[in-house]
């Protein structure tokens, strides 16, 4: 591969992007013709860098999943700028929880769920929510490593 070095601001780059896979421990290097190439060759590897293209996938996936529980996803901004920055390339899961859990305030649950563990809740048609959620993690790659 021919790498071509510039220097700015007593700072090195390279013309070369790194792809990790799981864990730092198969990393695969590509070559970046120019800048507008850049995007198509994330694209390749699975990674959307257009934030916004990014928040329209994570809000489209997570609101059909939503759905599929007979629910719709409860949004707030924040937490869907949040995430959209966080992964960059977006898979949202559904994920479930005991309805017990349903009997505390629903104030204390939802900022939970969107604080500490960064999920979006589900409300039925009503407004109450349901004992499900959206997570949303980075790739399918090595899905069968990763259970919640």
């Amino acid at each position: 591969m021919n790498l071509e070095k510039k220097y700015y601001s007593n700072m090195n780059s390279m013309n070369v992007t790194e792809e990790d896979e799981v864990g730092y421990c198969n990393k695969r290097y590509s070559k970046v013709e120019s800048a507008e190439s850049y995007a198509a060759l994330m694209g390749k590897a699975g990674i959307e860098i257009d934030i916004e293209e990014r928040r329209n996938h994570i809000f489209r996936q997570s609101a059909a999943l939503a759905e599929s529980a007979k629910g719709q996803i409860v949004v707030n901004g924040g937490l869907l700028n949040e995430v959209v920055n966080l992964v960059e390339a977006p898979v949202p899961i559904l994920g479930e929880f005991n309805e017990s859990f349903l009997e505390l305030p629903k104030d204390l649950l939802t900022m939970v769920m969107q604080k500490h563990q960064k999920y979006f809740s589900i409300a039925d048609h009503s407004g109450r929510l349901l004992p499900y959620f959206i997570a949303v993690r980075s790739s399918l790659k090595y899905s069968n490593l990763f259970r919640l």
